[in-house]
Parts: structure tokens; C-alpha cells; sequence
């Protein structure tokens, strides 16, 4: 595949403008050569052809502030301060995006949070979020997102805060699954099309769970008796209404939940 080339040249042509940022996608490249007469963007101006990217492919409201020369001065923009500052949050809720979220997100792989809730974006989630290493915080509710969470079960494992509720999500919901976000704080999943018994193994060992919501979908099964004030004291807030039947577990109503 093109993307495991190590090696790209584009020397002894007469190419024009400005080479693409998809081109970072090419992640095993150990040497490049260019031509003067082109010019590979630097990690700034990356980041801001990334931006320009994803405002032509989902549009949006107010968020891409053309007129303000430096884009880590954007309201919905935060980056480190580092000296060659690298984009760390992207928050476009209820910016009125449409469209699927596209491939290049993955290009922002300083991001530490993903924001891009109460859209009305569709398609699936593409699999080059995973590019994204410090991923800790993904916020996708209240879209039409389709299909599965794509996300590799090494990126789950950094994630604190998932929040795909609301969408037209449709997976098998596996042990696997959630052992991958055993130390999540937050795992919100409520009102999609997700499928399978209501899992059994949540239980004392995922210490950090303040809110577990995954109600609305087609789960079954009964609720099972690790889900106590005495297994999970942290939990705050706990949804669990699916096709569920059986006694709730004694210590239910004594969780701390609001």
C-alpha cells in the first residue's frame, strides 16, 4: 500500500503550488526530496491547511475566524505553547456541521480533545482517528453518525471521556469493548442501535467510572449484582434503560448517583 512507502520524491519536475497535508498520512517516510520550486508546509502551517480542510468539508457556523490571522487565537482552537504551537483541543459543538468528518482529522495528532457534538454529521467514524496519540477526550454525540466505533482498542485504553450518544451508532457491545476503557471516567453510549447482553464485567476494577450511560439501545439481559454502592462507590451516574428484566440489586439505590 501507498502507505507504507519510505521513500517519495518529487524532484526534477515543474509542480506548482503547495504540496498536499494528506501527504503526512504517508506516517513510514524516512526521506523526502522536493523541488524549489515546491515547498512542504511546516507543522503551523500544516495544522492551518487542516483547518481550512475540514471547514470545506463540514462547513460550520462562526468557528473558522478567517480574519484572525493566527488560528490558535480561534475561540473553538486551543493550542500547547510550545514554540511551534500544535493544536491540543477542537471544539465545534452546535456549530451546524454537516457532512462525514473526513480522513484528514488524523493530520491534528496533538489533539488531547475532540469536540464535535449537536452536528448533524453522518458517515462513519474514520479509522485515522486513531493517528490521533493523545486522544483523551472524543465528544461525538447528537450527530447521524453510522456503523461501529472504529477506534483500536490501544487508543481506547488513553481515552477518559467517550461520549457517542445520540447517533445511529449499530455494534455488539464486548467484553473487549469495554475492558479497552477499564480507567474511562465517562463512557456515554445512550440512544443508538447498539446490540448484545448487558455486560457483566463492570465492576470495582474500573475505579475511575464517574458515569456509565448506555441506555436507549438494544441491550438485554438482567442487571447484574457488580453494579453496587460497594463495587462502584465513584459512580455518579449510572443509565442502564434497555430491554433489562430481574430485580434490581440491593445496593442499587444507594449508589451516588444525581
Amino acid at each position: 500500500m501507498l502507505t507504507d512507502n519510505t521513500f517519495i520524491g518529487f524532484n526534477g519536475n515543474s509542480l506548482e503550488g503547495k504540496i498536499p497535508v494528506q501527504i503526512d498520512f504517508l506516517t513510514k517516510l524516512q526521506n523526502e526530496y522536493w523541488d524549489v520550486k515546491n515547498e512542504k508546509y511546516g507543522k503551523y502551517q500544516k495544522e492551518r491547511k487542516v483547518l481550512e480542510f475540514l471547514f470545506e468539508a463540514f462547513g460550520g457556523t462562526d468557528w473558522y475566524e478567517d480574519g484572525v490571522a493566527n488560528h490558535c487565537d480561534w475561540s473553538a482552537v486551543r493550542c500547547d505553547n510550545e514554540v511551534e504551537q500544535s493544536i491540543v483541543e477542537l471544539k465545534l459543538k452546535n456549530q451546524n456541521l454537516t457532512g462525514s468528518i473526513p480522513a484528514e482529522i488524523g493530520l491534528l495528532n496533538k489533539l488531547t480533545e475532540l469536540d464535535l457534538s449537536n452536528n448533524a454529521l453522518t458517515g462513519r467514524i474514520p479509522a485515522e482517528i486513531n493517528m490521533i496519540d493523545g486522544l483523551t477526550r472524543l465528544n461525538l454525540s447528537r450527530n447521524q453518525i453510522v456503523g461501529t466505533i472504529v477506534i483500536t482498542p490501544e487508543k481506547r485504553k488513553k481515552i477518559s471521556h467517550l461520549d457517542v450518544s445520540s447517533n445511529l451508532l449499530e455494534f455488539q457491545l464486548t467484553k473487549d469493548f469495554l475492558e479497552s476503557l477499564i480507567g474511562a471516567k465517562e463512557i456515554s453510549a445512550s440512544d443508538n442501535f447498539i446490540y448484545g447482553e448487558l455486560p457483566t464485567t463492570i465492576d470495582g476494577s474500573y475505579s475511575f467510572l464517574q458515569r456509565f450511560d448506555i441506555g436507549g439501545n438494544c441491550l438485554y439481559g438482567t442487571i447484574p449484582v457488580t453494579y453496587d454502592v460497594v463495587r462502584m462507590p465513584q459512580i455518579e451516574v449510572l443509565k442502564l434503560n434497555n430491554m433489562i428484566s430481574g430485580k434490581c440489586p440491593y445496593h442499587l439505590d444507594k449508589l451516588n448517583m444525581r
